[in-house]
């Protein structure tokens, strides 16, 4: 299995925890309007797949 290195993971956890601000002020009175769901479906599929896309690249690096 590869693996992404430690600057790779600070930066996605970072984008992640964005995106659960993002959410949470979202959510804030109570109702997620259709944009602001896929807007936040949109921001958590590009970051799965960017890490999908180094996990399997060729770099050694954090486990």
């Amino acid at each position: 299995m590869r693996h992404i290195t430690r600057s790779e993971a600070r930066e996605r956890y970072r984008r992640d925890r964005d995106i659960e601000i993002r959410e949470n002020r979202c959510n804030r009175d109570g109702v997620v309007t259709p944009q602001e769901r896929r807007q936040l479906r949109n921001e958590l599929t590009r970051l799965s797949n960017d890490v999908q896309r180094m996990m399997n690249n060729d770099r050694r690096g954090w486990r």
